[in-house]
């Protein structure tokens, strides 16, 4: 199942978390496939998802770590 959108349109991805060593080629990628990328640290996940309201959250570095238990 794919997410429609006209040409224009960017989808919001919300990178949240800190230390993920592919974090320039992630960027680098998602904005290559369209994605507006917005990041936020970890401790600040809640706030970052209700203030940038994204099409996706990906959590990455220590923000995935422990199976993302912290979040």
């Amino acid at each position: 199942m794919g997410v429609t959108r006209r040409p224009e349109e960017h989808l919001t991805l919300l990178l949240v978390g800190r230390g993920e060593p592919m974090e320039a080629a992630l960027r680098v990628a998602l904005d290559r496939h369209g994605f507006a990328v917005e990041s936020a640290v970890t401790a600040r996940v809640v706030e970052a998802v209700v203030a940038a309201a994204p099409d996706l959250v990906l959590l990455v570095g220590d923000a995935a770590a422990n199976g993302a238990t912290g979040i």
